[in-house]
């Protein structure tokens, strides 16, 4: 038995085979609610021949129970007798859904999130708006959702994401989130140990919010919502107070609603053209003493984020936010996507905490001939371009799919699997216990005949079997 090769993703910290005994498949199991050295998710797992005994705070506890699951999955029967103490190398191990370009039913994000939670993923950041649409219920401003949520085009989707036919006999496609779905679905993740962290890009990447309240935008025109890929130069007015007032109010609806402490804001704006030519905008900088967009940008995120901050909540922001000027490590997280390695290590070194995305390894939206689970898998978690004490600031690993070409469950599970669970082993294993050539088989194995090896279907009925 102690040649085993156990069928475990991530791969635990410690296996001990104890003997060659097996565990009954009728075996009692035990459930203690205890502090572990390794934090409130480190778990003690133990197989006797008539027992099986767990240990940890509820986090543990719940990894503990998936662990078991991977193992019934490669001993239907009996399973040998071992012990294993595990506990994750970083504390925030996440996935991003797009549910803008492309939106995503209530099930289906619900398969994605138990199929994440399987393989030991904490975090979900859900981006919600941007320019192509509006995915969140507002009742203090309802046309954010009434108008912001539709766009031309004639993409299929599921759920509330459904095409129609507009006034001009124009194929539409619309879809948001109520908030009675988003109850359900964060007690669901709440369930499985997944935190859900919102995504609203401000300043730029509000083109579906300026096209239901056109007073947001510098010019005050009627614009749609964005129907395409790239890049837009639509931004919410950072000279009128009027402006600022509206997204403090939109911002305190949402995190009213999520129960997670962290809210992602973008805090990036790549085309300022619009705050170049307004005159409020100008006017802001005249009497701020700034010297450029760049620096209009940094006071506006920053503004936000105090006021945020002001209401117990954490705001998350991209690297290119640091563009524009330096931050206080106290004001933000920043979650590192592309380029900026020298703003990006000077923020560590003060202090700042740091969540990786990086581009090369962690957008996963890209077709497998272009990238794969070695790409994840040969990347060290850390940025090799932090020193020692800045290494020591990065909190973890997030995955991105961004869905413009994505337009449902079953392309999204194509790129996603085995490559997510690659990362969730990255960011769970400690390097010294790390065996990236086993992985495959280590996946295969415990993902056979299950739903989570490559999720393509919403609504499973076994989706809460484990809740």
């Amino acid at each position: 038995m102690r040649d085993i090769t156990l069928n475990l993703v991530p791969k635990p910290v410690r296996v001990v085979f104890a003997g060659t005994g097996s565990c009954s498949p009728d075996a009692r199991i035990y459930r203690e609610n205890v502090s572990l050295p390794g934090g409130a998710e480190a778990y003690f797992l133990e197989l006797s021949p008539s027992k099986i005994v767990m240990r940890g705070e509820a986090p543990g506890l719940f990894y503990a129970e998936r662990t078991l699951e991977q193992l019934r999955v490669q001993f239907p029967g009996e399973i040998p007798c071992i012990r294993i103490e595990d506990a994750p190398r970083f504390p925030q191990r996440g996935f991003m859904l797009d549910s803008v370009r492309h939106f995503f039913s209530e099930p289906d994000v619900m398969t994605l999130i138990d199929a994440a939670a399987f393989f030991k993923l904490n975090r979900f950041h859900w981006h919600l708006a941007d320019d192509q649409g509006w995915r969140i219920e507002s009742r203090r401003y309802p046309r954010l959702h009434e108008i912001g949520s539709v766009r031309s085009g004639g993409e299929s989707s599921r759920g509330n994401g459904e095409t129609g036919t507009g006034g001009a006999g124009d194929t539409e496609y619309r879809g948001f989130y109520t908030k009675t779905q988003i109850r359900r679905l964060l007690r669901f993740a709440a369930e499985r140990n997944v935190a859900v962290i919102p995504g609203i890009g401000i300043p730029g990447h509000a083109t579906a919010a300026v096209a239901a309240y056109p007073e947001l935008g510098c010019t005050g025109f009627s614009i749609p919502v964005a129907a395409g890929g790239g890049i837009f130069e639509n931004l919410i007015c950072a000279g009128r107070e009027e402006c600022f007032d509206f997204l403090m109010d939109v911002l305190d609806e949402i995190t009213e609603l999520f129960s997670a402490k962290e809210i992602h804001i973008g805090g990036n704006a790549e085309i300022k053209s619009q705050w170049r030519a307004c005159p409020y905008c100008r006017q802001r900088m005249a009497e701020l003493g700034l010297f450029d967009e760049d620096a209009l940008q940094s006071w506006y995120v920053g503004r936000v984020g105090a006021c945020l901050r002001a209401r117990g909540m954490r705001p998350v922001i991209w690297n290119e936010a640091l563009r524009g000027g330096a931050f206080s490590p106290k004001q933000f997280i920043v979650q590192l996507c592309s380029g900026g390695q020298e703003e990006l290590a000077e923020f560590a070194g003060r202090g700042g905490e740091i969540i990786n995305s990086d581009i090369s390894f962690c957008h996963l939206n890209r077709p497998h001939g272009d990238f794969d689970a070695w790409e994840v898998l040969r990347r060290g978690p850390v940025p090799d371009f932090l020193n020692e004490e800045q290494a020591k600031q990065v909190k973890g690993l997030e995955g991105l799919l961004w869905t413009e070409n994505i337009p449902d469950l079953e392309t999204a599970g194509q790129l996603l699997y085995p490559s997510l669970p690659a990362l969730a082993e990255t960011a769970w294993t400690l390097e010294s216990s790390r065996d990236n050539d086993s992985f495959f088989a280590r996946y295969e194995g415990c993902t056979a005949l299950s739903r989570r090896r490559y999720p393509r279907s919403a609504g499973d009925p076994g989706l809460a079997a484990h809740g």
